[in-house]
């Protein structure tokens, strides 16, 4: 969640070099997606229970998926902006791999 007001901060600030805010829209549904990402994988319970697991699994799957691809979209088409590569720069490139 820091990171989508961080999003806000820099579409609002004008600081995304010309772009307004809807040009940085695939910045953010990103952030989100990963975001989300990154807090299911982080979810296990302990002890394990099969059916938790199953249900962060099917959330991994949903989250994750894409995402080191549009990763390296977004860094490709952002490498110009400073603020949004350095949001951007703070992710894990291949994510997919270790959730899986």
């Amino acid at each position: 969640m820091v990171l989508v007001a961080v999003f806000t901060a820099i579409a609002l600030s004008g600081c995304a070099h010309g772009a307004s805010q809807n040009d940085l829209s695939d910045f953010k549904r990103f952030v989100d997606k990963r975001d989300a990402c990154e807090h299911f994988g982080g979810e296990v319970s302990d002890p394990p229970d099969p059916e938790c697991m199953k249900e962060v699994a099917e959330q991994i799957q949903i989250y994750c998926t894409g995402t080191d691809a549009k990763l390296a979209v977004l860094k490709a088409k952002y490498a110009n902006n400073a603020e949004v590569m350095s949001k951007l720069n703070r992710y894990e490139e291949k994510i997919e791999r270790i959730r899986r």
